[in-house]
């Protein structure tokens, strides 16, 4: 059968359980790519219940990918990283600070080290890509990964009341927030796969994703914040690590609807050899235009040969081992050598980042911090395409530049009277539940439409210049709070702070991660999407634990705080200043590192946009 009307067809990409019965966007038509297709669960859906298509950007979701992908991702999301992981965020202060009654230095060196667990998504993603578990590369390492992290939620809540439980809790947490990191990435990469194949939903997938994570962390607060209050800021504790026991259901009944893993590595392979051969197929039209229709009608008889090979010819069979439960993708790890081995640098960096933030002094603390960004910037030159590693660089130092100061503005917002008789007095159901939970995901949500709707027609480096504007804009409200210059013309704190970090931050973070998430979407390599996706996680989480880390030294050694009675914050402007306003002005120039494309267009391997009407002329 002709290969071209195979796909030429009305059929939609994941009608058909099977493998080489999935149409390949590279034979699609141009009718095909001026539309979304409809896929025929959404159809049913919308046949019952038409309503549901008006939905923003989940009718957009569900028509491309159905309603059963576009639910478990939203459940999914939903309870891990929504919920549970804005949980364990909003909890630390009340837990650490309050409960076991540590100072900020070591408040601020210990948020560093529960922050690792991201910047090991790399070797997580690696082994999962390479080692499929009872036939699947996702699905029961993210089951695992839900109970695993729900035991340590339970045990970092029994813990009891003193400060010898910090360093303790701080494992706990760790361990937690590693199980989440790992569902993150799987989920990441599944619904790479996906954009891979409809592209055109792809910005509304990131979209929803986004959406669903801001609900969950908006429930996080709601309920974490007067809990804290009360003094029982364990109890938000225990119910995450329900959550995360309830999220596994997800996985155990596949609700993802990920295939076996030797149905996709075939998928991969065939339509690799398909792209080659269209790649081929241009060359030749470009070199000989004269000669069009008979180079188009020799690759299609090749295409056909192709067609006609037996899947064993296509792909070396995976390694089956341990009496079946693993199979290895040896051709994964021969594809992806250098980015396995740059994984385990990365990780071998965050365990060597965490044991200096518990261990090492002020001055070798920075070295580390220094060695770990210059060995991990070179590090991605070598293993991956240029314009992938230059994006992934570039959110590494967008992260780093952005010095964080949770020790100093934790500590401020939330003093007690005895501490700062004239401080903001900020009660965590305000600080956590309305100004960041409420106000701030509220405006999360409204960002996410106005990155959908505008952002998506700017170019990448304009979305990185606003953002880092807004950011910067941001934290000159801290410094006018810390300096008390509201009160001294009349303006509440609470007011200052929601119309400043409250809301600008929340949606500073969404601007400068969605644009990457979708560069990487159209760039990362087939069978491998969960190890570059979490090359990008890996590198953007161990820059927060970079900026923490030097956040510390300079709160240990240039501009020191003191927050227990009675408290001294005359330091505090400095740290603002230097590390909220002026530092991350450096981005500015760094944004030379993103391709000059829009974030709607497709480019190539290259940097370049790739124009459908040439792809419609050559095909």
């Amino acid at each position: 059968m002709n290969p071209i009307a195979r796909h030429a067809g009305t059929s939609h990409p994941y009608d058909a359980e099977e493998a080489d019965r999935q149409p390949d966007r590279a034979f699609s038509t141009a009718e095909d790519d001026a539309s979304v297709p409809l896929h025929p669960g959404a159809k049913r859906l919308f046949d019952r219940a038409p309503v549901l298509r008006r939905i923003p950007i989940f009718g957009e979701v569900c028509k491309a990918y159905g309603p059963a992908c576009t639910i478990g991702l939203a459940l999914s999301y939903l309870l891990c990283k929504g919920f549970a992981s804005n949980i364990f965020v909003f909890s630390r202060f009340p837990m650490l600070r309050t409960r076991f009654g540590i100072d900020a230095a070591r408040y601020q060196r210990l948020l560093a080290v529960m922050q690792i667990a991201g910047a090991m998504k790399a070797s997580t993603a690696m082994l999962c890509d390479t080692f499929a578990f009872l036939g699947y590369t996702k699905r029961w390492y993210m089951f695992a990964s839900c109970v695993v992290g729900s035991v340590f939620a339970l045990l970092y809540g029994l813990l009891p009341a003193n400060p010898s439980s910090a360093d303790f809790a701080t494992a706990f947490v760790s361990l937690s927030n590693y199980g989440i990191a790992t569902v993150d990435i799987l989920s990441e990469g599944h619904y790479s796969r996906l954009m891979r194949k409809i592209p055109e939903a792809g910005p509304a997938l990131v979209s929803w994703v986004w959406w669903i994570i801001t609900i969950g962390s908006l429930l996080a607060s709601i309920l974490q914040g007067p809990l804290s209050d009360l003094n029982m800021p364990q109890v938000g504790v225990f119910i995450a690590a329900g959550m995360l026991l309830l999220a596994s259901l997800i996985y155990l009944f596949n609700l993802y609807g990920e295939k076996l893993n030797c149905e996709e590595r075939i998928e991969d392979a065939r339509i690799m050899h398909k792209e080659l051969l269209l790649g081929l197929e241009k060359r030749k039209a470009l070199c000989c235009k004269e000669e069009r229709e008979g180079s188009l009608d020799v690759d299609q008889g090749k295409a056909l040969q192709l067609e006609a090979s037996p899947e064993e010819l296509l792909l070396p069979q995976p390694i089956i081992g341990c009496c079946g439960l693993i199979e290895i993708n040896k051709e994964v790890i021969m594809r992806n050598k250098r980015i396995i081995i740059c994984s385990a640098v990365i990780t071998a960096a965050a365990i060597i980042m965490a044991f200096g933030n518990l261990f090492a002094g002020k001055l070798w603390l920075l070295i580390i911090c220094i060695v770990v960004s210059l060995v991990c910037s070179v590090m991605s030159f070598w293993a991956l395409p240029l314009i992938i590693a230059k994006a992934i660089v570039m959110i590494y130092l967008n992260m780093v530049l952005y010095i964080r100061l949770p020790g100093l503005l934790d500590s401020f917002y939330l003093a007690k009277e005895n501490c700062l008789p004239d401080g903001p007095h900020f009660s965590n159901t305000f600080y956590n539940t309305i100004a960041v939970g409420i106000i701030g995901n509220l405006a999360g949500l409204v960002g996410i439409m106005v990155f959908r709707y505008v952002f998506l027609r700017w170019r990448y480096r304009l979305c990185l210049v606003v953002t880092t504007l807004l950011w910067v804009a941001a934290s000159v409200f801290d410094l006018i709070m810390l300096k008390r210059w509201n009160v001294k013309i009349g303006i509440p704190d609470h007011v200052m702070y929601v119309c400043g970090d409250a809301i600008i931050e929340h949606v500073c973070h969404m601007f400068a991660w969605m644009p990457l998430v979708i560069l990487l979407s159209r760039l990362c390599p087939r069978g491998s999407e969960s190890t570059v996706y979490a090359l990008l996680a890996a590198f953007g989480n161990l820059g927060i634990v970079t900026s923490t880390s030097i956040g510390a030294i300079l709160m240990e050694y240039a501009w020191p705080i003191k927050s227990v009675p009675p408290c001294d914050f005359k330091n505090g402007p400095w740290l603002i200043i230097v590390g909220h306003i002026l530092s991350p002005l450096l981005v500015i120039p760094l944004t030379l590192l993103l391709p000059n494309a829009r974030v709607c267009d497709d480019i190539d391997i290259d940097g370049n946009v790739v124009s459908k009407t040439t792809d419609e002329e050559l095909t």
